[in-house]
């Protein structure tokens, strides 16, 4: 779901950075304009919104808290929103790991499928700072 996503960011103009753990993956995204990041560190380092959509609570554990992973690169003021379907502790794990670094925390996973997300009509049920929401 993470690849239509990432097509509909691209089509509406916003920079985009896209990693994936199967760098072949990235190679469509690059040649429409993506930026290819060698880490989810060095992806989210310019960013104001960092969004991710991970398969499950291992891949959360090794994208985010992994020691190249999103909070080594996150700095004050950002927004990270996992759009991940995990467990209820992965999530309050996040909002915590990210409030001692002064990043805003929006937990909200997806429904939907594949072909949705393509086709930008994902529902998306979200959680946090009401003033991000």
């Amino acid at each position: 779901m993470g690849s239509g996503m990432a097509s509909n960011l691209l089509k509406a103009g916003l920079r985009t950075y896209r990693l994936d753990r199967s760098a072949e993956k990235c190679e469509p995204f690059a040649r429409k304009g993506a930026r290819v990041a060698d880490t989810p560190a060095d992806a989210v380092r310019d960013v104001d919104l960092v969004i991710y959509m991970l398969s499950d609570d291992q891949a959360v554990e090794e994208v985010v808290f992994g020691s190249k992973g999103i909070l080594s690169g996150v700095k004050e003021g950002q927004i990270a929103i996992d759009m991940s379907t995990v467990l209820p502790a992965t999530s309050l794990r996040e909002l915590e790991a990210y409030g001692k670094r002064g990043v805003d925390f929006l937990d909200a996973p997806v429904f939907g499928s594949k072909l949705e997300a393509a086709e930008a009509k994902l529902w998306i049920m979200a959680a946090g700072n009401k003033n991000h929401l």
